[in-house]
């Protein structure tokens, strides 16, 4: 999968975003189906100009405005919450970034975890 950076960086346009998706996809033999905010990238004509041109590869759904809690990622942030930072505060000097991304890495390496927050009866329509 590819490094996408963050959403709210500069970096993050449409071109960025479809780099991403063809990563996404490559080597994959079932249909993909994305579920996502509606960040202006991610509903961008050219975003959906890629989207359509994949032949039913790749179907992107898009969550309705201000429902946080149809978004498994609010379920992560608020486990990042409950478990990370705000429990350890950070030590002179430490970067509140860098910490984060720890975070999430150790959250990334814990398959069960990550399946976890799919078993919430308002995200379970995300999982398989």
């Amino acid at each position: 999968m590819c490094d996408c950076p963050d959403v709210y960086t500069e970096r993050f346009n449409s071109d960025v975003f479809i780099e991403c998706l063809k990563d996404l996809i490559s080597n994959r033999k079932k249909p993909i189906f994305v579920i996502m905010d509606g960040h202006p990238v991610h509903k961008s004509k050219k975003v959906r100009q890629f989207v359509a041109g994949q032949q039913g590869k790749l179907s992107i759904f898009l969550l309705p405005p201000y429902a946080p809690d149809l978004n498994p990622d609010e379920l992560v942030w608020n486990y990042i919450r409950q478990t990370g930072t705000a429990r350890m505060p950070l030590k002179k000097g430490e970067s509140l970034l860098e910490r984060t991304f720890i975070d999430l890495e150790l959250i990334a390496q814990n398959k069960a975890l990550i399946k976890s927050f799919f078993r919430e009866t308002t995200v379970s329509f995300a999982s398989d």
